[in-house]
């Protein structure tokens, strides 16, 4: 992103009507495939936690769109993205997470150092006479971090990721808890059938709270004035007030994937993956400090789950049912939101919409 899309923020003045999503762009393969270009290409995104590589050659790999990607600590200490794709002849060079003292390409063996210099050829001076080793590398991809949480941005052109997190990093400080102690300690996948921007519009919209949840957040606040926000930059800035006694929950919705949410107990963390208009992953996991640990344990797979899936599964029944509702000639999306509880819907359509108009 550059730093003139990044400002969108600074006037939430739009009408609801301008900021209206027409049905097709939840279900349109060339909507899609602009989202693509325009949006994963283009955006910092969530890669993976910083303490997974905490020694040289320690890596981790991701998918961003159709693109494989690993981030790698080199022996300098530093971090290092990359396509994950051999220049030779295309094929994926590490798996899942590990540590290695090099890069092998398992293929044909083309060996590189850890920050992606070819370095070895099998029987280079008979089937490659005159290679120039040093003209041939893995392609490099931006990479940083804040908050022990890895991003990573394909498009080389991009500012960096302290301006484009822009106010998240000062929202999330607020949490009671140091965000350098934090550690995953458990995470779930699912798999949904309906648009990313159906799950994170319901994600971000705290007006169906009263009556989709309350089985199990009824009796926890009062509409209106529960939740709280603001625009900053690309991202959505939440706070929810509880009637309980409770610590107040922040949330950082980052442009486009990424969800961090605040609790007593732990930080709830999602990242949603599109696969295609009408099907998404969703990755969930939850990070703790020690403190956080010992007093709130999570013992069981049956109690992870059921954090998990508590509040979620009151939701998957109706983001179904918008994603075929979206289809209708009757729908416009133009029907004013609820000021307070919805405004998280209209900043995101907000900085979506720039995003494709203007990329």
């Amino acid at each position: 992103m550059t730093s003139k899309e990044i400002s969108v923020s600074q006037s939430v003045a739009d009408t609801d009507a301008d900021v209206a999503v027409p049905g097709y762009w939840y279900t349109a393969p060339n909507i899609f495939n602009q989202e693509r270009e325009k949006i994963w290409y283009k955006s910092w995104l969530f890669a993976g936690r910083l303490e997974k590589l905490a020694n040289p050659g320690d890596y981790i790999t991701c998918k961003i769109g159709d693109e494989p990607i690993f981030v790698i600590r080199t022996h300098s200490g530093k971090l290092q993205a990359m396509y994950n794709v051999c220049p030779h002849r295309g094929m994926r060079i590490v798996e899942g997470q590990g540590n290695c003292k090099h890069l092998l390409c398992p293929y044909h063996h083309w060996t590189y150092s850890l920050d992606g210099q070819l370095q070895g050829v099998p029987y280079a001076q008979e089937c490659f006479p005159g290679l120039d080793k040093s003209s041939i590398a893995l392609t490099k991809v931006q990479v940083d971090t804040w908050g022990g949480f890895i991003f990573v941005n394909l498009d080389p052109e991009a500012g960096p990721l302290r301006d484009y997190l822009a106010g998240v990093p000062e929202h999330m400080q607020q949490y009671s808890q140091p965000w350098e102690e934090m550690r995953a300690t458990h995470g779930a996948t699912f798999e949904v059938p309906f648009n990313w921007k159906i799950l994170l519009e319901n994600y971000i919209d705290a007006y169906h709270i009263p009556m989709v949840h309350s089985p199990t957040l009824g009796g926890r606040f009062e509409m209106p004035g529960f939740v709280g926000g603001c625009m900053s930059g690309m991202h959505t800035l939440q706070y929810y007030d509880y009637l309980v006694p409770r610590e107040r929950t922040y949330i950082s919705w980052i442009f486009p994937n990424t969800t961090i949410l605040t609790l007593d107990e732990y930080v709830l963390v999602w990242q949603v993956n599109p696969v295609n208009p009408e099907f998404t992953v969703i990755e969930k996991f939850l990070l703790q400090t020690p403190a956080q640990i010992e007093k709130f344990p999570m013992k069981s797979e049956e109690i992870i789950s059921k954090q998990f899936r508590m509040v979620f599964e009151e939701d998957i029944p109706f983001c179904r049912t918008l994603q075929e509702q979206v289809k209708s000639r009757a729908y416009n999306g133009k029907q004013k939101l609820a000021k307070g509880p919805e405004d998280g819907v209209l900043y995101f359509r907000k900085a979506l919409l720039q995003v494709m108009k203007n990329s």
